[in-house]
């Protein structure tokens, strides 16, 4: 089953993107961020707390395709920045494609997505010694390269707080639809809106809007 969603949501992506021309494009986005994976899950010291926040690294690459005014469809790729783990003789590098929708309203972007994240694990072998509670136990490192896969489903909220500037925060979850693998995660992210390039139309904070209706509203007053 979750072969299968992870299938559909690719086919869907793909679908969007060959029935949507060039010209339909109403924006193109370029951001950076940090993500948290599997909160709670993963061990950070000796005493046995776990992980809440992380910072990892990652780039995204994000394009509009207005279905309507208000809705629109937003395929994104983006990549951690490739790194050792907590053990410095094992490199990672995560990497992920989504397929959303996106709902605007004023500011805001509603944002709910699926999609397939990746990470591939190297390592160059050997044994590490490690503490196993009453003395020390060798364990085998990973001498070669293995890649895990995850089906997970974002939801979040983009913020325009400059007309070519948003900020997001963004949840996920991972194997969804397996309540034994089922673990979350969360994004903070910045993106910068190449609008002009599509002729797309920039946002603007509500502020500003107000002040241009009370200008206009003074104007008119003062003609009659």
């Amino acid at each position: 089953m979750q072969r299968s969603l992870a299938k559909t949501s690719v086919l869907l992506l793909f679908m969007a993107i060959q029935t949507n021309s060039y010209a339909a494009l109403k924006d193109v986005a370029l951001g950076v961020g940090t993500q948290t994976q599997f909160v709670g899950k993963i061990q950070t010291n000796e005493a046995g707390s776990t992980n809440k926040f992380e910072f990892n690294p990652y780039l995204t690459a994000q394009a509009e395709i207005p279905f309507t005014e208000s809705f629109s469809f937003f395929p994104e790729f983006g990549f951690l920045i490739p790194d050792s783990t907590r053990d410095p003789l094992i490199s990672k590098m995560t990497f992920f494609v989504l397929g959303g929708l996106g709902y605007a309203l004023n500011d805001w972007v509603l944002r709910f997505g699926l999609g397939l994240q990746m990470t591939r694990i190297s390592g160059k072998g050997g044994t590490q010694v490690l503490d196993n509670g009453t003395g020390q136990t060798s364990f085998p490192m990973p001498d070669s390269t293995a890649t895990s896969r995850n089906v997970i489903t974002n939801l979040g909220v983009d913020y325009f707080f400059h007309s070519d500037w948003s900020a997001r925060v963004e949840s996920t979850i991972y194997n969804p639809i397996n309540s034994r693998n089922r673990s979350f995660g969360y994004q903070l992210a910045v993106q910068y809106h190449f609008h002009d390039l599509f002729g797309g139309s920039k946002k603007t904070n509500s502020k500003s809007k107000l002040q241009k209706k009370e200008k206009k509203k003074g104007e008119s007053e003062w003609l009659n």
